[in-house]
């Protein structure tokens, strides 16, 4: 791995430490959205602008202490930063394919983060190569890296485009310095009345329409020459109390930190939004706290000043070291009300609000209480002053000690995963949903390909290579320790038997002995093949009633998704339009594109043909979209506005999809190759065909 892939790799496992952060701040903006509104009319103007300043603290200190109480015990979510070892660098990975052997045991190493390089394993018989994502010698990128190259790409765009806007306006300001002695004396008399001490010279200048505080460092107010000839003294008074009280409050070095912030997760719409209101809560402060030093009887001539700016104002420059006198017109309404109906303690912190902001410190600037799983850590350990407390309970238990026939249950593999992983899924979906394995083997014996995720203390075991089990496939997917992962059921490591016979249903089991007993619940579909009777089966150890290890198995039989009817070389084409076709053959049947693009992330082209009712991404074509009007049908006849009942029956391997669209998918045997059907209220709306990049060159 030369520099530039080690580089990635490590801007990757960055990248993957932001979107956490990201997604906990998230759940804190929506969080303090929620708050605000149930509490709308009972907080002070101070109380809602502090809120977002636990946000930027939340952002600053992402690696606060843990607490039971915090928000972020809703979310399995781990804030702590692991980086990669200087010396690492993943050495080539091969996997060999051979029989398929149920192993329960998970080696040391996969309970340690990233202390174990990947290894090699050379076979004489058929190998493959793994993505280099995860070691192999020659590097093929994973999503994820090209995630995280366009997130560095889109901060250094940011922060080049940011510095330049500053540098545009600093040299737009220019102006004169106001030397009007009237003007010069109600500034000083309103920096006496707020509590300001500094020299902040006037500038009378075009370069802004409303009046502006300017400058991170040395502070200068800012003032339109059609401001100074419009507003009479009494007015600007107004003016420069609302722009002193930004000064007094720090604004423009809290919006300049927020907005580094938002930099570094320009990807997150949410805390854009939050930025925006933030903004808005920013300017009510500042209205309060000017508002308390103006007479009552003058409250509505400030309200009128705010109105008359309006009508000349409009944002012109973005620039974090600012601080203006504006407001959007959708969010004046709420500024003249509140300053029809102020009150002073509208402003002023109240004993409530004081309570609140320390309740919600303890919630939102600390971390999910990690106690729970180091305890579930080790295995329980019977006290040895006090004897094992039997567990029995045997209700809803089907107990198989002496050779009883296990019971069928209700288990699908459409339905049963762990960690979103279902049985059969191709590697690729791995990485979508868990990322980059801090280590990969094959087993020896079986042939088997074995990922190891100590950070999700997660095993998963894939198909071997042959015709009769899908390559690359999932066959097992063992949890273990603290892991975080869940059952589609909600049932992790550290949960007890009542949680498993809340959910669950024909429960088979053994008899508990020295604390210890194994339950599980099966499918209801038999096979020759599998050492159960029925298939797939999800099972749980158990230690004094509480789970230590889940893991979701076929029992060695082949997954349904595959083993019927897997897709062909001959399905790759919708209507007419087949997968490796040129650009030049394209053209020659619908003309020019409506429109071409560049796909995010490898930079091939897309061609969009809107009156055809398709997309393709070439060159050659190995993306196919098509939605209305198109008029074309698969090689098995489905077409725009078939319906769901003929969709499974020409690909009865097909299974629904449950990631960001409701749908049919069916995948090809070497999992290279996806069909997807969109489907709205059981028709078909859209057709896609996509080729698996990283999986084609391995």
């Amino acid at each position: 791995m030369n520099v530039f892939e080690t580089s990635v790799t490590r801007l990757t496992t960055v990248f993957q430490w932001i979107i956490t952060i990201s997604i906990m701040a998230s759940l804190l903006v929506i969080f303090i959205l929620l708050i605000k509104w149930v509490f709308k009319k009972h907080l002070s103007l101070n109380v809602h602008y502090f809120l977002w300043i636990l946000l930027l603290l939340r952002l600053i200190l992402p690696f606060g202490p843990e607490s039971s109480f915090s928000i972020f015990n809703l979310l399995s979510l781990d804030p702590t930063f692991i980086s990669l070892p200087s010396n690492y660098e993943p050495s080539s990975v091969v996997l060999q394919h051979n029989s398929i052997h149920m192993n329960l045991g998970v080696t040391k190493e996969a309970t340690e983060p990233f202390r174990s390089q990947m290894q090699s394993t050379q076979i004489p018989h058929e190998a493959v190569q793994i993505p280099a994502t995860i070691g192999s010698s020659t590097w093929s990128p994973s999503i994820w890296n090209y995630a995280a190259i366009i997130w560095i790409i889109g901060i250094t765009f940011l922060f080049f485009y940011i510095i330049k806007m500053n540098r545009l306006f600093r040299r737009k300001v220019g102006g004169s310095k106001i030397s009007e002695p009237s003007l010069l004396e109600i500034l000083d008399r309103c920096k006496l009345v707020i509590g300001v001490k500094s020299d902040i010279p006037l500038i009378a200048t075009d370069a802004v329409t409303g009046p502006t505080l300017y400058g991170l460092i040395r502070a200068k107010l800012l003032l339109p020459k059609r401001t100074l000839e419009t507003l009479q003294h009494g007015e600007l008074e107004y003016v420069f109390l609302h722009e002193l009280a930004h000064y007094r409050r720090k604004d423009i070095l809290f919006n300049t930190v927020f907005f580094c912030f938002l930099i570094i997760h320009w990807f997150n719409p949410v805390l854009w939004y939050a930025y925006y209101r933030m903004r808005e809560d920013q300017e009510l402060a500042c209205d309060g706290l000017a508002l308390t030093h103006v007479h009552q009887s003058k409250v509505v001539e400030y309200g009128h000043t705010i109105l008359r700016l309006m009508e000349t104002y409009s944002p012109v420059y973005r620039s974090t070291s600012i601080a203006h006198f504006s407001s959007t017109k959708a969010h004046l309404k709420r500024r003249i009300l509140m300053i029809k109906d102020f009150n002073r303690k509208n402003y002023r912190w109240s004993l409530s609000g004081i309570l609140l902001v320390v309740l919600l410190s303890g919630c939102v600037l600390t971390n999910a209480d990690s106690l729970k799983e180091k305890n579930n850590s080790h295995e329980a350990k019977p006290s040895k002053s006090s004897p094992v407390q039997k567990q029995s309970d045997d209700t809803q238990i089907h107990l198989v000690d002496n050779g009883e026939r296990e019971v069928p249950g209700s288990l699908t593999i459409e339905k049963a995963t762990i960690g979103n992983v279902h049985l059969g899924d191709t590697k690729q979906a791995v990485f979508g949903y868990l990322g980059i394995p801090n280590k990969v083997e094959s087993d020896s014996n079986t042939g088997e390909d074995v990922w190891h995720y100590s950070k999700h203390g997660a095993t998963l075991y894939f198909y071997k290579d042959s015709p009769d089990f899908p390559s690359r496939g999932v066959s097992r997917v063992l949890i273990t320790g603290g892991s975080n992962l869940k059952t589609d059921q909600g049932i992790g490591v550290g949960d007890t038997l009542r949680h498993i016979k809340n959910v669950y249903n024909h429960i088979n089991g053994t008899s508990e002995s020295d604390g210890k007993r194994t339950v599980w619940i099966n499918g209801e579909k038999k096979g020759l093949e599998s050492s159960n009777n029925y298939y797939p089966t999800l099972r749980f150890e158990l230690q004094s009633g509480n789970i230590q290890k889940i893991e979701l198995t076929n029992q060695g039989v082949n997954p349904g998704p595959f083993d019927k009817k897997p897709l062909s070389y001959a399905d790759m084409a919708i209507g007419d339009i087949k997968m490796g076709d040129s650009s030049e053959s394209i053209s020659e049947r619908y003309g020019k594109p409506s429109k071409k693009t560049i796909v995010h992330g490898n930079g091939a082209s897309e061609w969009i043909y809107e009156k055809h009712g398709f997309f393709v991404d070439i060159d050659p074509v190995w993306d196919i979209r098509v939605t209305s009007p198109f008029k074309g049908s698969t090689p098995r006849g489905i077409h725009i506005g078939s319906t769901e009942e003929e969709v499974k029956k020409a690909y009865p391997d097909s299974y629904f999809n449950a990631n960001g669209f409701t749908g049919l998918v069916q995948n090809s045997t070497d999992g290279a190759y996806q069909i997807v059907f969109e489907l709205e209220k059981g028709v078909v709306k859209a057709i896609a065909i996509h080729k698996d990049l990283v999986l084609n060159t391995i």
